[in-house]
């Protein structure tokens, strides 16, 4: 019997907070709310200072109301006791700040957010009450589905360790290595937009500076003393000048803003949300997985392929946009002869295979957000010279999403593991490209995309 492909979306656990970042979103999958409609609900844990809702409502508002995602993006109150109504929901805690002196933990803040869960569920969003509304808009960003901006492998900043409150006495390494400023993810290619130092899901300049630091000017910079900062070799990308210069800033201009940011969405967070949400836009994808293939007559009962040219393989296919696609098509193309009395496939799809082209072909309806449909196939091939004798198409009547990224992007970035902190989930996916339909390969001689056990 087939193993069933789990199809998961990329989550890192960073020590600190959440894995999440604005223009950064690297195609991470199953990430997305439908129809960008989050439910949620709040509950106040805390003993002592309660959190200032407008706080928390300036957070909500910030994602309702900035053009261009007033009209996407829509997070609406629900009451507790109805929460089983809905798939998915946000539950906000707010709670007490943390303070452990035995463990020399304190913090006012220290708030964290989840993931959107695919396969339903709760997404939990802790608030301290030292957090403010700027804390709230970079949690809620993180539901949305948005990484870490400081930590994008092309920011290249620097920590300044000598300023931090856990810095040991005469430690003063300036590092990009270290802690939550460690670089994550996808290369530059794969992200929505260039880097964006006033993103909300950039760190402060400041964060966890010492206290007597905090409003002391560092006198070699001429500014305040800062626990990451921007790099000033010229050699290095999104350096200090070019930042500048991309900003048509003076340097003390570039400076007070970083320390000023407000609370606001930048403008490339509002493009980034409005991208990766774009209403009436799909995402579907195709992906070939190898459950098992034999070249040699061999005893292989943990796959169960044993005669020559058997193989068993599923096609999955995915719609990991925010809305509905409509009309599905799935393609797979056989390249080499195939031993006809041996051939089968899932007899619950809605398939006909064509023996003249050698093609059997899928109507799978109208695809949820989040929704994958599998097809399996399963014979024995009569010619094993053929390095790659499958491939896969899928077309949906619904446009695809244009912003984000195309096929040849997608391989690269398989190619060069760029699914994050401990490699691809298991079942990743081929991408489409936004014109063409999406292809994917499978080659028994170089396999493009092997399934891990």
């Amino acid at each position: 019997m087939r193993k069933k492909i789990v199809l998961g979306s990329l989550i890192c656990a960073l020590a600190g907070n959440a894995s999440a970042l604005n223009t950064s979103v690297e195609r991470d999958k199953q990430i997305l709310w439908p129809e960008a409609k989050i439910p949620y609900f709040v509950v106040d844990n805390s003993d002592s200072d309660s959190y200032p809702m407008e706080w928390l409502e300036a957070g909500i508002d910030a994602w309702n109301n900035a053009a261009p995602t007033s009209d996407i993006i829509q997070f609406f109150e629900i009451d507790p006791a109805a929460k089983d109504a809905y798939s998915n929901y946000m539950k906000v805690e707010l709670r007490d700040p943390i303070d452990i002196p035995i463990l020399g933990i304190s913090t006012e803040c220290g708030a964290s957010a989840e993931k959107f869960r695919p396969d339903g569920g709760e997404t939990l969003v802790v608030l301290r009450s030292g957090c403010g509304s700027r804390a709230a808009m970079h949690e809620f960003g993180h539901v949305l589905g948005f990484l870490h901006e400081h930590q994008r492998k092309d920011a290249n900043l620097e920590f300044n360790l000598c300023n931090h409150i856990k810095a040991k006495e005469n430690d003063c390494r300036n590092t990009s290595t270290l802690g939550w400023l460690q670089s994550v993810g996808a290369k530059s290619s794969f992200y929505l937009s260039e880097y964006d130092p006033f993103s909300i899901m950039h760190y402060g300049l400041q964060n966890n500076v010492k206290e007597d630091l905090k409003d002391q000017i560092n006198p070699e910079t001429g500014y305040y003393y800062t626990t990451i900062d921007f790099s000033r070799d010229p050699e290095k990308k999104n350096n200090l000048v070019e930042l500048t210069e991309q900003f048509s800033m003076t340097e003390q201009e570039f400076y007070d803003q970083m320390f000023n940011r407000g609370l606001a969405l930048s403008e490339m967070d509002k493009e980034a949300v409005a991208t990766l949400y774009a209403r009436g836009y799909s995402d579907v994808h195709t992906v070939l997985e190898k459950d098992c293939f034999t070249r040699e007559a061999k005893d292989n009962s943990e796959t169960g392929c044993s005669v020559p040219g058997e193989f068993r393989i599923t096609s999955a296919t995915s719609n990991f946009g925010a809305w509905p696609a409509e009309q599905v098509n799935l393609s797979v193309k056989i390249h080499t002869n195939v031993d006809q009395s041996s051939f089968n496939w899932d007899s619950d799809k809605n398939c006909r295979y064509n023996a003249q082209s050698s093609e059997l072909s899928c109507q799978l309806g109208t695809l949820q957000p989040n929704e994958t449909v599998e097809v399996g196939l399963e014979g024995i091939l009569a010619d094993l010279e053929e390095k790659t004798p499958f491939s896969s198409a899928v077309s949906t009547t619904t446009p695809q999403n244009p912003g984000l990224l195309d096929d040849d992007q997608f391989t690269d970035k398989m190619s060069v593991g760029g699914c994050g902190c401990n490699g691809c989930p298991k079942g990743q996916e081929a991408t489409i490209d936004p014109v063409l339909p999406a292809l994917a390969f499978i080659g028994f001689g170089g396999v493009l995309r092997r399934r891990k056990q």
